[in-house]
């Protein structure tokens, strides 16, 4: 096959990936097309750049036959919902595991810049005899009170988020599982490649960047109380965000 000819089935292709059979179909017939047209301008006499640019030209490009494709057969409703239902499944457990990923940077940037520039306690807080007792402080001394209170607050925003990314990876398996169990495959079909990949992008790494620089902000301003959060915060939303770059990159390339 002519790199032309594989360049543009790369293209089409991913404008027809999410449309299940039919996709295929339109995507083996293009294939076939244009295959058999490159042929005949080669038995013509043309050189086989000509007949490849010729034989596309004719055919028209991969987003107006994308766009045929769509018209002529719009999803059913059922299939629509599966359709938004993976998407959510996709982009749930990919959260999840950006939540897990903020625990996991708050309890290192807890560990070694210090409890309070994760998370701290109101200057004006009273800590009753009641509450120093539940965080293991018997002397019922404040300054004692407050620091153990900052500790398990900081374990709070640690080890929860951590469950939960756990829990995030296992959908995420059962996803993929699903995807290969042919039973379970219809709720598994996501949509086109360019509408998951930009929203991955812009959701998790534009909102990641945005608390990056709330971060990064607080500290230019001399703020060293809490500001570790936000950027926790942000570094998991950027790291989701570039999950999704790479295929982004390439459907906007290829736009």
């Amino acid at each position: 096959m002519t790199d032309a000819v594989e360049v543009y089935l790369d293209r089409l292709f991913d404008l027809l990936s999410g449309t299940g059979a039919r996709g295929r179909r339109a995507l083996l017939e293009a294939q076939a097309h244009l295959e058999e047209a490159v042929e005949r301008g080669l038995d013509a006499g043309q050189s086989r750049e000509d007949a490849e640019h010729g034989s596309i030209a004719r055919f028209g490009t991969p987003e107006a036959i994308a766009r045929a494709h769509a018209s002529a057969g719009a999803l059913p409703f059922t299939a629509a919902v599966g359709r938004i239902f993976a998407a959510g499944w996709l982009m749930t457990g990919v959260a999840g595991v950006a939540v897990g990923l903020m625990g996991l940077v708050d309890m290192v940037l807890a560990r070694t810049v210090g409890p309070n520039f994760v998370t701290d306690d109101p200057v004006d807080v009273i800590y009753t005899a009641e509450r120093c007792r539940q965080l293991g402080v018997v002397n019922g001394d404040a300054a004692t009170c407050r620091a153990a209170s900052i500790a398990h607050h900081v374990d709070e925003l640690a080890t929860r988020p951590l469950a939960l990314g756990a829990l995030a990876l296992v959908l995420l398996a059962l996803f993929v599982a699903a995807r290969r169990t042919t039973a379970l495959r219809a709720f598994t079909q996501l949509p086109s490649a360019a509408m998951i990949s930009t929203a991955g992008v812009v959701g998790f790494g534009g909102v990641g960047l945005l608390l990056l620089a709330y971060g990064a902000l607080g500290i230019a301003l001399g703020e060293r109380v809490e500001v570790g959060a936000h950027l926790a915060e942000g570094l998991a939303g950027v790291a989701a965000g570039l999950v999704f770059l790479p295929q982004a990159w390439r459907q906007l390339r290829n736009a």
